[in-house]
């Protein structure tokens, strides 16, 4: 899936928003505020799934471009 420059700009924005301390990672508690925003209320452990199966796809994503 491509992305148009204007999309990308806006995708930044919206993550900045929720990347409190601007390291450009989102922490913990970051993650849940996305979460939480966009109206999913998942449990610790659900919240926990999530966050290995992203972890996994930023792995095969950096994978790929070796």
């Amino acid at each position: 899936m491509s992305h148009t420059k204007q999309e990308l700009r806006k995708f930044r924005a919206i993550f900045n928003k929720f990347d409190g301390n601007g390291d450009g990672t989102l922490s913990h508690d970051e993650f849940r505020s996305v979460l939480d925003a966009a109206g999913y209320c998942l449990s610790e452990s659900d919240l926990q799934t999530c966050k290995l199966h992203l972890r996994e796809w930023d792995k095969m994503k950096d994978d790929s471009h070796r």
